[in-house]
């Protein structure tokens, strides 16, 4: 096929491919229509993709030591936060601890603008918003596409220009634990990969504040029971 070009002709492709390539490192896909570029494209997309999930994957692995080392609930769910977003793997989180009655008792989060204080206020109050009382009755993921057109009753919606938000409910034996969300380029939020590595680190992380919880609970009664013999 390129033998029929001249090197004029071969040279100005070149030119068009590295442009689209620039362009999906930028996330400017929309831009490029040409069809002779669609697989340049393309592949482009997906090496793209693999050096995100790639990443995902080590962040999981950091999550997981720090839940086998951390015996401090707060302190492991803003380690946890913190973890998700220090690569760029995620780029905002935040996890909401509930109580068994459902209130919302701890907050953390990592990568979120000056809205997140009137965030943390809804949640306290118990004014949930939609994709948080969605997760609460599901199994699944709750994915945002557009949350800034999807999600206007939430003040951090503003946050998520060109983003893709994931929220899942944190359960350990049926038993609510919290919510934990992350938000993703826009170009992964429909990638089924994505959301299998994500409901991933939501089981991992609902298993570690399972574990956590219940020492920390032990050491309590412990306490109570010295107390009562001093």
């Amino acid at each position: 096929m390129y033998g029929d070009l001249t090197r004029e002709q071969l040279e100005r492709r070149l030119r068009q491919a590295e442009s689209a390539l620039d362009a999906v490192r930028r996330g400017e896909l929309d831009g490029i229509v040409s069809r002779d570029l669609s697989l340049v494209v393309q592949t482009a997309a997906l090496k793209r993709e693999e050096a995100h999930l790639t990443g995902v994957l080590e962040t999981i692995r950091i999550v997981n030591k720090l839940i086998a080392s951390e015996r401090d609930m707060e302190t492991l769910t803003k380690s946890i936060c913190t973890a998700l977003t220090e690569n760029m793997s995620y780029l905002n989180t935040w996890i909401a601890l509930m109580a068994e009655d459902g209130s919302v008792v701890s907050f953390q989060e990592s990568g979120m603008g000056q809205e997140v204080e009137s965030f943390r206020d809804m949640l306290e109050s118990g004014e949930y918003p939609v994709c948080f009382r969605e997760a609460m009755e599901k199994d699944e993921a709750v994915i945002r596409t557009d949350p800034v057109g999807q999600c206007r009753d939430c003040p951090l919606s503003v946050n998520y220009s060109q983003r893709a938000a994931f929220t899942c409910a944190l359960r350990h034996q049926g038993r609510l634990i919290g919510i934990l969300s992350a938000s993703v380029p826009a170009a992964f939020g429909e990638s089924r990969r994505e959301k299998e590595l994500f409901l991933e680190l939501a089981s991992d992380v609902s298993q570690g504040l399972y574990l956590v919880r219940l020492e920390e609970k032990s050491i309590s009664e412990e306490r109570e029971k010295a107390a009562i013999l001093d």
